[in-house]
């Protein structure tokens, strides 16, 4: 569109410009802050001066057409987000941003390179814990900003010292795997390479954009400072001018996330390096070019497999179609009015310092999950489940659902029109079984549906 400034092309832009937002708001997010960075540095590299009455007209037709399509979901997820105060504190960004670490180890699972790996952080420096301890000091009751408040402890000190600080920032996560291996970078500098020997200045002027934007993205990656070898550095990165800057970007938890964009980037470098080894071997007099050509593409295409070959992880059985559990099967055919609340549920806050339940935090978020998955069958509303937040109303169930024998608790439940339970008896621990006895089920004023098994559905009395 920029080069030719075709109608067709800005409206297709922004149709599946809208489409890819819908699927992700945060692939969205990088995006728009990608097309933004392109379309400036664009117009410095190139020195067009494309900003012409018909460019800006076709240029804000595109803007309307991702108003349209996007613009309901955008205005409902910002709303949202400012309602119920939905962000997440720089101390839980900071331990899924990304360092440069993470983009040379592979997982562990990696057959090539698992065994490779090196613990972080690496080394010890002397000055660390004092800088930490000064700064902290002097940040005083500021701290918790960062999101200290959430940590167990009474005083600051107790809450935020340097060792717990040093495990959380380094504490391994699937979000901060980004390993893109050697011989991508290697032919994606043979990309950048293949740009100064190029002719076309509209395809060289390209090139250098997109490693421009394959850097700016790696930087975000990062997060808000830098981490090297495990070690914060306390020098901040311009995630954090955006974190604070742009509407609802601090929802977004994992920085690290923003190397799906520096692979795209490196995939389309790496496509200029394949024409490079192809100039260079057409530059070279051999007896069977195309023998040649088959044998270095071939070789390529065997590292590349080689350096990706990953260990194949453990899949857990899940039912799926008529396998699933009857009472799901029944659930699907009922018209009910109101929502359904799956029991066991989560206990506690789901923080994983929480004293109680922290340690069971993994048992409970799979089985929330699987009570999601299964919901796809039945399609009914329920009160279960697991995200990056929640409003205070869920928490408030689960209080409720756990504490059945309360009036208040019935009453809750009654206000947010929870109409049906079920209950998956072989689930249970003691406090379930002490809490959804027979006694306290009547004196809730709920009564026996139907029985599958050790699965009950309850629905409350008229």
């Amino acid at each position: 569109f920029l080069k030719d400034k075709k109608w067709r092309d800005i409206i297709l832009a922004s149709v599946f410009f809208s489409l890819q937002v819908l699927s992700s708001f945060y692939i969205g997010y990088m995006l728009s802050i990608g097309l933004l960075v392109f379309f400036v540095f664009y117009c410095w590299k190139t020195r067009e001066n494309i900003l012409s009455n018909k460019f800006l007209l076709k240029l804000i037709t595109g803007f309307l057409i991702c108003l349209v399509f996007v613009g309901p979901f955008a205005y409902v997820y910002y709303t949202t987000t400012k309602k119920y105060q939905f962000r997440h504190y720089l101390g839980e960004v900071v331990q899924y941003s990304a360092n440069l670490d993470d983009y040379i180890q592979a997982r562990q699972t990696n057959l090539l390179f698992g065994k490779l790996r090196y613990d972080t952080p690496v080394g010890e420096l002397p000055f660390e814990e004092r800088l930490f301890n000064f700064l902290r000091a002097k940040m005083g009751s500021k701290v918790g900003s960062l999101g200290a408040e959430k940590l167990p402890g009474e005083s600051l000190e107790e809450k935020l010292y340097f060792e717990r600080f040093s495990k959380v920032i380094n504490r391994p996560s699937n979000e901060k795997n980004v390993f893109l291996g050697i011989l991508p970078f290697i032919i994606a500098v043979l990309g950048f390479i293949y740009s100064k020997r190029l002719e076309n200045t509209c395809k060289k002027n390209l090139i250098v954009i997109f490693f421009f934007l394959m850097m700016f993205f790696l930087v975000l990656s990062f997060g808000p400072f830098l981490i090297v070898l495990g070690h914060f550095t306390y020098i901040p990165l311009p995630y954090l001018f955006f974190y604070y800057i742009l509407p609802a970007f601090n929802v977004m938890r994992a920085p690290a996330r923003f190397a799906y964009m520096v692979i795209f980037f490196i995939s389309v470098l790496s496509g200029f390096g394949i024409l490079f080894v192809r100039d260079y071997l057409n530059a070279k007099d051999m007896k069977s070019p195309f023998l040649w050509k088959g044998i270095v593409y071939s070789l390529i295409l065997i590292v590349l497999t080689v350096e990706f070959l990953t260990i194949p992880v453990k899949m857990e059985y899940i039912r799926t179609g008529k396998h699933i559990p009857e009472i799901y099967k029944w659930l699907g055919k009922q018209e009910i009015s109101g929502g359904v609340a799956e029991i066991p549920t989560i206990r506690g806050t789901l923080s994983k310092y929480d004293p109680k339940y922290g340690k069971r935090k993994s048992e409970m978020v799979d089985r929330e999950n699987l009570y999601w998955y299964y919901s796809c069958y039945h399609l009914k509303p329920i009160t279960n489940g697991i995200g990056s937040f929640y409003p205070d109303s869920y928490f408030k169930i689960t209080r409720s659902l756990n504490n059945i024998v309360s009036p208040e608790s019935v009453k809750l439940l009654k206000n947010y029109n929870v109409s049906l339970f079920i209950l998956h008896k072989d689930k249970f621990d003691d406090e379930d079984r002490l809490n959804w006895t027979e006694e306290n089920i009547e004196k809730a004023g709920l009564e026996k549906v139907i029985e599958f098994g050790t699965d009950v559905v309850l629905k409350w009395k008229k």
